[in-house]
């Protein structure tokens, strides 16, 4: 048991000491830092007819594991935040997948609720957190009928 206790406190002070800062953790390599780069992705959700959904839940993932996501408000809009830690030589835009997902009333007699979902690509656009980020726009139209 001690032994174990010694392992993990090891391993915490690695990881610590891996951070650059002089006083403490927060360098660039911190585990616990805030992400370096961010970008935006707005959009809209719509039904067959381009009526707005609201409550649709949207999520956009990259290329690497992790997401973020938001629920549509009353005009179907949205505004996802993607941050990232980005280093020297990776690219400054990434290709994600933005996708949409609401559930329906049961039909008649039924106790199930169906799930309409779809997706998109989008190019997203990352930049330093310091300055303000770039907004890429979609459109996602759920196969919702009158």
């Amino acid at each position: 048991m001690l032994r174990t206790a010694c392992f993990i406190l090891a391993g915490l002070l690695a990881t610590l000491s891996a951070c650059q800062d002089d006083f403490g953790c927060g360098g660039a390599t911190c585990p616990f830092a805030e992400p370096s780069h961010h970008a935006l992705v707005n959009g809209v959700v719509v039904d067959e007819l381009d009526r707005p959904i609201a409550g649709a839940f949207t999520s956009v993932t990259m290329s690497e594991p992790g997401g973020a996501g938001a629920p549509t408000d009353a005009t179907g809009r949205f505004t996802v935040t993607v941050e990232r830690d980005k280093t020297p030589t990776a690219p400054d835009t990434l290709r994600g997948w933005v996708r949409a997902a609401k559930e329906l009333a049961p039909p008649p007699g039924s106790t199930t609720r169906p799930v309409v979902r779809d997706s998109v690509t989008v190019l997203v656009h990352l930049r330093p957190s310091t300055d303000p980020p770039i907004a890429s726009e979609v459109l996602i139209r759920l196969a919702i009928g009158p």
